[in-house]
């Protein structure tokens, strides 16, 4: 794979993540690096019912 074709796939991923994250509610800028996606994932809210099953998996 070339750097280039990396390049263009890293990008697309990229936005993908940006996108999924959107879907939950938190607005990311398309110009947000990965570390700032990062932080925007722990601004997603998660009901009761979500964080009572990440108990009982635990």
């Amino acid at each position: 794979m070339t750097v280039e074709k990396s390049m263009e796939r890293f990008r697309k991923v990229k936005e993908k993540i940006r996108q999924a994250i959107i879907s939950k509610g938190v607005e990311v800028p398309e110009n947000a690096s990965l570390a700032d996606m990062a932080a925007k994932i722990d601004e997603i809210k998660v009901s009761k019912t979500n964080k009572r099953k990440e108990k009982e998996n635990a």
